[in-house]
């Protein structure tokens, strides 16, 4: 039986730009080689010009987004190409030609159908291959992506024979799948099949990647990533910006209503929170994260360019800190309990429009990776009959 490893299938698709097999992760010119792929490097003719004019690092991995037909990277800052910031900050690569749709789909049906005990004969031959990896290992090996902050990818990661073997839960999101039946749900699954690929616990999360927010299944996500309405979203510039996540922005909420499917998403800053309390500790996350990693002593682009954004992020910081000591706060007239605020606005007329359910999934969707007090502050914002009737829905 063929096997195609996702793995190194996606390591090679998230990793570049690349010259003869090496990634261009260029070195600052007083790095020791430590490892034999480091070495391989320095004796590189190729390499050695080639990372003088183009380099990138894998700590300028911002979000990437995993589908059965593409691999795409959004970057902190555009990758250094020929002396110059590339273009865009935007990388994606397509795997459609492997037919990994086909694959994935008839791999989720044999084992839905195995846990039933109903034998099926597979008719179009796509079973002769199996996929096998994780999906995720190269956010740790043989770098680790530390910045990453955001990781989507579809149902072709339920498929792998590794993950269907070592992941709790599994088969039921396997079900729920396979049943098709449009959800939005918190669940842990996207975070076990992460842990898995990187070793970490509740306990060493943040300290290897400090800036992850969110890790979310989206099945229909190749569809979604089509639309000429998908939303890249863009660099850090405030505070505001740097609180939405890719799945929080209204054109992408949207998207995923309209193309339905399972979705199960995995807040981190949210679960920690939860777990940390049920240990009687305390997790603090600011607003604002300002944490990069940077590895000004092995990386040129380091140096060159996250040192400098890694700066921006500390004013922006400090900047907003210096804002709220200054301004004077708004009172609020809480006699206006019959005035609407501007959320409730909109989710009244997609209430009118969509019904119930389809408000239920925006509410969900809105709440991802807010604070308590912040859920809190939301609801009290409406008017009486909005707060009592949104809030049921939650």
């Amino acid at each position: 039986m063929a096997k195609i490893n996702l793995d190194k299938l996606i390591e090679g698709a998230v990793h570049g730009p690349r010259v003869d097999n090496f990634v261009l992760y260029g070195k600052v010119p007083e790095y020791k080689a430590s490892t034999e792929y480091d070495k391989a490097e320095m004796n590189s003719v190729k390499f050695i010009k080639a990372s003088e004019q183009t380099y990138n690092s894998p700590n300028n991995i911002r979000r990437v987004f995993i589908t059965h037909g593409s691999v795409s990277v959004q970057y902190y800052s555009p990758y250094i190409l020929k002396g110059k910031p590339n273009s865009s900050n935007w990388k994606t690569k397509s795997i459609r030609d492997l037919g990994l749709k086909e694959i994935a789909e008839s791999s989720i049906m044999m084992e839905a159908n195995r846990t039933q005990n109903i034998m099926q004969q597979v008719i179009d031959g796509k079973q002769n291959t199996q996929l096998t990896g994780n999906g995720l290992r190269w956010i740790v090996r043989p770098w680790v992506c530390s910045n990453l902050e955001e990781l989507y990818f579809d149902y072709t990661l339920l498929a792998t024979e590794n993950n269907k073997q070592m992941i709790n839960g599994i088969t039921d999101a396997i079900f729920k799948l396979v049943s098709n039946q449009p959800c939005m749900d918190k669940s842990i699954i996207p975070y076990e099949i992460f842990k898995v690929a990187t070793g970490v616990t509740d306990e060493t999360l943040k300290e290897k990647f400090p800036r992850l927010r969110m890790i979310a299944l989206i099945s229909n996500l190749d569809d979604i990533m089509s639309s000429e309405r998908f939303n890249k979203l863009g660099r850090i510039t405030s505070v505001e910006e740097s609180k939405i996540t890719w799945i929080q922005d209204k054109n992408n909420m949207s998207l995923i209503q309209q193309a339905g499917g399972m979705n199960l998403y995995f807040t981190v800053n949210s679960y920690l929170r939860e777990y940390f309390a049920s240990k009687g500790q305390e997790f603090k996350s600011d607003a604002f994260n300002s944490n990069l990693e940077v590895r000004s002593g092995i990386y040129k682009f380091d140096r060159i360019v996250l040192e400098n954004l890694k700066d921006k992020l500390n004013k922006i910081k400090e900047s907003t800190r210096i804002n709220n000591e200054t301004t004077v706060p708004l009172t609020t007239d809480t006699t206006k309990a019959s005035v609407k605020s501007d959320e409730e606005i909109k989710l009244d007329s997609i209430l009118a429009k969509d019904g119930e359910q389809i408000v239920s999934r925006v509410i969900k969707l809105t709440v991802i990776g807010m604070k308590k007090s912040e859920v809190e502050a939301l609801f009290n914002g409406m008017s009486d009959e909005g707060k009592q009737r949104y809030m049921k829905m939650i």
